[in-house]
């Protein structure tokens, strides 16, 4: 990262404060970090509260990459945005920060409320860039404090983490794994597909997506000239997301932002993060008995992702 990237993508921080964060460590070591925030609530339905959002987005240069009913449930809505912050934060870091492309917000009713969550930003980043996240952190922050600004004016606006119990260090989600033996870490990517180069392996993907009644393209985030593309995908031919929801989250506050899954293109090869690290990472407190259960339903989730490539 350099000074020219720095003030392009980060103006409003005078230069004193980018000097200071740049020699100051971007995180310390007793910090926890949660999965999601909890914006507020709106007092408004699903609908109209989606729509506050995309105004909101959009009068503050925010991208929406997509939306969807997670899991056909119309209790639960998901936005996917993104911006040149974290776009310039992804082209630096490595190929698998791509994951991060599309940050989700969930709106979720639940009675007469609905309440608006979102991914937290420096916990993903710090699972997916690992090591290289201190290269970025200033774009991942700055992403971060103003995409808590552009939200609406909710009703019990809190701003709190939530998604895990104690949270997890840094260290922990840069070397993330459940705990269990030969649980799978960030690497143990599935391949699903390998082409002659990116140009057909993006193409191709594009046009089944579009084709399929199976698998449907919920977002697209790409960097053509780092040859990197995120799909999220929605799972309909079966009740897979369904599942996924029932399994995993039925806490009282709902963390509808951990879907959909996603479909990595690097180069000229076609991924699948392995769902029991993606899942786990979603759901950081999920007991063993949860994991157990969680194994035995990949299969049908690879399959379906599988079959969209065959």
């Amino acid at each position: 990262m350099n000074l020219m990237q720095i003030k392009t993508y980060c103006g409003r921080l005078t230069c004193l404060a980018v000097l200071l964060l740049l020699f100051t460590s971007p995180n310390f070591a007793g910090d926890l970090l949660r999965p999601y925030i909890l914006i507020g609530e709106s007092g408004e339905s699903v609908e109209k509260t989606t729509d506050e959002l995309i105004r909101a987005m959009f009068m503050n240069n925010f991208e929406l990459l997509g939306r969807y009913a997670p899991a056909g449930d119309s209790q639960r809505y998901v936005m996917v945005v993104s911006n040149e912050l974290l776009k310039a934060a992804i082209n630096i870091g490595p190929s698998k920060a791509a994951l991060l492309g599309g940050i989700r917000i969930g709106i979720t009713a639940k009675g007469k409320m609905t309440y608006i969550s979102c991914q937290d930003p420096e916990y993903w980043a710090n699972a997916y860039f690992q090591e290289d996240y201190p290269k970025v952190h200033l774009f991942i922050e700055k992403f971060k404090e103003d995409l808590l600004k552009a939200m609406p004016k909710f009703r019990m606006r809190s701003g709190i983490g939530f998604g895990s119990q104690t949270g997890l260090s840094v260290q922990d989600l840069r070397e993330y794994h459940f705990d269990r033996k030969g649980a799978p870490q960030l690497n143990a990517e599935i391949l699903l597909h390998d082409y002659p180069d990116y140009t057909t392996a993006i193409t191709t993907i594009g046009a089944k997506l579009e084709a399929s009644s199976a698998v449907r393209q919920v977002f697209k985030f790409e960097l053509p000239d780092k040859e990197v593309a995120l799909f999220g995908v929605a799972l309909t031919a079966t009740p897979g997301e369904q599942k996924l929801v029932k399994l995993l989250d039925q806490a009282p506050r709902k963390n509808t932002a951990f879907l959909p899954l996603e479909i990595l293109i690097v180069g000229h090869k076609v991924y699948l993060l392995d769902p029991l690290y993606r899942l786990p990472l979603s759901f950081p407190d999920m007991d063993k008995r949860s994991y157990k259960k969680l194994r035995k339903l990949v299969p049908e989730l690879t399959d379906q992702l599988d079959s969209l490539l065959h």
